[in-house]
């Protein structure tokens, strides 16, 4: 089992992977947030500092 930072890390390496593999900016910049997001996460007072915060996990949507 991970240890609680190993697993924020390793979050933070996956968003970070998908941000460079993705194919255009708005993805890019949603897994870039994500990424900034488990940092946040991972420093002390970091759950404490998003329960403050109203979550938002959904992509922009874009009509033709």
């Amino acid at each position: 089992m991970l240890e609680p930072n190993d697993f924020f890390q390793n979050q933070v390496k996956q968003c970070r992977f998908q941000a460079e593999s993705a194919a255009n900016i708005d993805d890019r910049e949603f897994w870039l947030q994500l990424a900034h997001r488990w940092e946040r996460l991972s420093q002390p007072g970091g759950a404490s500092i998003e329960a403050d915060q109203k979550p938002s996990f959904e992509r922009p949507f874009f009509r033709n």
